[in-house]
This record gives structure tokens, sequence and C-alpha cells, in this order.
């Protein structure tokens, strides 16, 4: 079991990447009503845990939320230096 979540934590993370932009589908009731309606930006990934720190548009910060819990928006677009920035609007 713990290997099935491993591994699908490690697709989940192959998928998202700094910088996108992804909306909370969890089911925690608490994140949900704060965060479920709105758009965050990933800001760090740890792959091995399977986690992700957000922030939203006001800058408040979704910390330890589980990628898998994650639904891709927009993906973060690359630059000529090949460096991943946010899209603008």
């Amino acid at each position: 079991m713990v290997r099935l979540r491993l591994l699908s934590c490690q697709l989940q993370s192959a998928q998202l990447q700094l910088g996108d932009w992804v909306q909370y589908v969890g089911t925690d009731p608490k994140l949900q009503q704060d965060y479920g309606n709105q758009t965050l930006q990933i800001r760090a990934i740890n792959v091995i845990s399977g986690i992700a720190v957000c922030n939203n548009e006001y800058g408040q910060q979704l910390v330890g939320v589980a990628l898998d819990e994650l639904r891709t928006i927009r993906a973060a677009t690359v630059n000529a230096d090949n460096v991943k920035t946010a899209p603008t609007d």
C-alpha cells in the first residue's frame, strides 16, 4: 500500500511543476473552504514525500498539501533562459 502511494505521488509530481497554477481538490473541509475556489501557484515541491507549498493571489501559503490533491489549471511557461516563469495575464 505504501509503495502504491509513493508511486502515485511520483507520477503526480512528474506532472506538476514549480510555477504551475493549480486548484485544491482534496477532501479536507477546512482546506476546501479556505482554498477550494482559489487559483494557487506551486512554489516548492518535495517529490519524495509527495507534498507541495502553494501561494494564493494574496500571498497566503498552503504548506504540505499532497500532490494528488492538486489539479493543474495552467502550466508554468519556460522563458528563453529555460527558466520556468509564471504566466502573466
